[in-house]
């Protein structure tokens, strides 16, 4: 195997070990949002309406179309208001909307579900974790031949 498919392999094994990273950090965050964070109740105040489409490998957005809704809610913490788009479901203008913030950091809130707060751990754990593996595969498949 020369050295610059071994750079190659241990590079994409390293890729997969720091997405892996990434998602326990976002599990810790998570966590620590469950047991010391503060709920509080937001309202819908408009609709983000988002369109991706492809031109050759670029993807480019544009404000005129309602193909993807991201709702911005408005909440209050001692008196101040925030605004978060962090929001994985469907809402309408108006709609209640319970947000999740750290404690002491309320400009890092978030919709308070399941989704929401665990999804970039799971998909960050399985997806380093599948990369890592490839990555293994592959060197042990080089190293026998």
């Amino acid at each position: 195997m020369k050295l610059s498919e071994k750079l190659f392999v241990y590079g994409f094994m390293l890729g997969g070990v720091i997405i892996f990273g990434s998602g326990l950090y976002n599990g810790y965050l998570s966590v620590s949002n469950h047991f010391f964070g503060n709920i509080v109740t937001g309202k819908v105040i408009s609709i983000e309406y988002k369109k991706t489409s492809q031109k050759g490998s670029i993807k480019v957005k544009t404000n005129h179309s309602n193909e993807s809704n991201i709702p911005v809610v408005s909440y209050q913490v001692n008196n101040n208001t925030y605004t978060t788009n962090d929001i994985a479901n469907d809402y309408d203008i108006g709609n209640e909307v319970s947000i999740i913030y750290p404690e002491g950091n309320p400009q890092e809130g978030r919709e308070n579900t399941f989704r929401s707060n665990w999804s970039r751990v799971y998909s960050h754990i399985i997806l380093g974790f599948l990369i890592f593996g490839v990555g293994f595969v592959l060197l042990k498949y080089a190293y026998k031949h």
